[in-house]
């Protein structure tokens, strides 16, 4: 079963007329400025954090407990400019997840401990992105991170994930266990490698997908896809 949070942030639209008609470069500082306190706020109970619309965030919480993401929102609340309202979700895929969420007051967690499962991060990295830029230029690498990201997030759509652009040439997907394999094998080709990592918290699976990029860019993997596992 996979777990998530989902924090909405309330009266979005009022707080962003309050910046008067001068206002985008001021609203999207304010955005920047959440999402830093998220992904910090996220990073300290070994969550992580995506904006999906940057009024609303999904949290990864595989084996996070309750309590800690509880905090977390008290927290962020005295950082964040609005109010926020929480949610929680439980699912066999990040999509049932998200599609099933109930507010946190009066949510009584369907999941146990032992029925939440590893956190399975997988990280897509565009090869000779820098050779790319040199070849062509920036609109052309600009245009191929674009489709890269749609063609990565249609299939992770299609098995159950959660995709987010992690920038540069780096797109990270959360996959469910039980159709990963799926999903590398539909998006392999000659142009990317991929680290994945598998662990029980969403931080630690992040670290060994980076850890296997890492490995495959040093040249000490033959092969452009690693999978690398917590032991723990």
């Amino acid at each position: 079963m996979i777990k998530i949070g989902f924090v909405q942030l309330i009266d979005y639209e009022d707080w962003i007329k309050s910046f008067g008609h001068d206002r985008e470069w001021a609203v999207q500082a304010a955005q920047a400025d959440t999402n830093r306190s998220f992904t910090l706020e996220s990073a300290q109970i070994d969550a992580f954090s995506i904006p999906l619309t940057y009024d609303s965030y999904v949290i990864i919480l595989n084996s996070v407990s309750t309590r800690k993401y509880e905090k977390m929102i008290h927290k962020l609340s005295q950082k964040v400019p609005v109010k926020l309202k929480a949610y929680i979700g439980f699912g066999k895929t990040y999509v049932t997840a998200l599609n099933s969420i109930r507010e946190l007051k009066s949510c009584n967690s369907i999941a146990t401990q032992d029925d939440i499962e590893y956190t399975v991060a997988v990280h897509v990295d565009l090869n000779n992105y820098y050779g790319i830029i040199r070849e062509k230029n920036w609109h052309y690498v600009y245009e191929v991170m674009n489709n890269l990201i749609t063609n990565v997030r249609n299939l992770s759509n299609k098995y159950g994930g959660l995709t987010f652009y992690a920038g540069g040439d780096n797109v990270i997907s959360f996959m469910p266990s039980s159709t990963v394999k799926n999903f590398i094998d539909e998006i392999v080709t000659d142009s990317v490698k991929i680290g994945v990592g598998v662990a029980s918290t969403p931080r630690e699976a992040l670290k060994l997908a980076s850890t296997a990029l890492d490995i495959i860019r040093d040249h000490k993997s033959k092969n452009q896809i690693l999978v690398l596992r917590s032991e723990s």
